[in-house]
């Protein structure tokens, strides 16, 4: 499996949002009136919840700001977040999705994500999108998206979050393919 590159916050979610979007995120400047951006991602008390960005859709990766990164399907125009509860070390965390299979996925209920032209970027929510000093360009093939989620523990002493996009039109189990 090659190198991942980690997005590890201050504090706040980890943040997707298609690309073409990233001028309309302000982080934690204020606008006129009410929360800041960043505030409404924090806000997110669900692993995996929509956010609206003027005229597009996000993802905020909440819960816990967890390090997290970005595996592609092999093959297959999706891929999955992986968010380190704990490991010996973010390669170990990886090495770990070795034994990932289609036991314990759930679907999140309601939540579709249309992915569209331009691909995906994943930021620390805090900033705003076109400033992020830490940023990973996802290359997503457009489409209607479903998010399944999964608590995975290879092993005693790495304990994973797991948020596997995938087409929506999908209905078999088939696991992501990370090697």
């Amino acid at each position: 499996m090659p190198a991942a590159t980690w997005i590890v916050t201050d504090g706040g979610p980890p943040l997707v949002l298609p690309t073409g979007a990233l001028k309309a995120w302000r982080g934690t400047r204020r606008a006129r009136s009410g929360p800041t951006d960043y505030e409404r991602a924090a806000d997110v008390r669900g692993s995996v919840e929509s956010i609206s960005v003027k005229d597009h859709i996000g993802l905020v990766l909440g819960d816990e700001a967890f390090p997290t990164t970005w595996i592609p399907d092999r093959p297959g125009p999706a891929g999955v977040f992986v968010r380190v509860r704990c490991a010996r070390s973010y390669a170990s965390a990886l090495r770990g999705l070795k034994g990932l299979d289609t036991n314990g996925w759930e679907r999140v209920a309601g939540l579709a994500f249309e992915v569209p032209d331009g691909g995906l970027t994943m930021f620390d929510s805090a900033w705003a999108g076109s400033e992020a000093p830490d940023a990973l360009e996802l290359s997503v093939a457009p489409g209607r998206y479903a998010i399944w989620e999964k608590l995975f523990e290879p092993d005693e002493q790495t304990s994973l979050v797991l948020a596997w996009l995938r087409p929506a039109e999908a209905e078999d189990a088939a696991s992501p393919r990370v090697s």
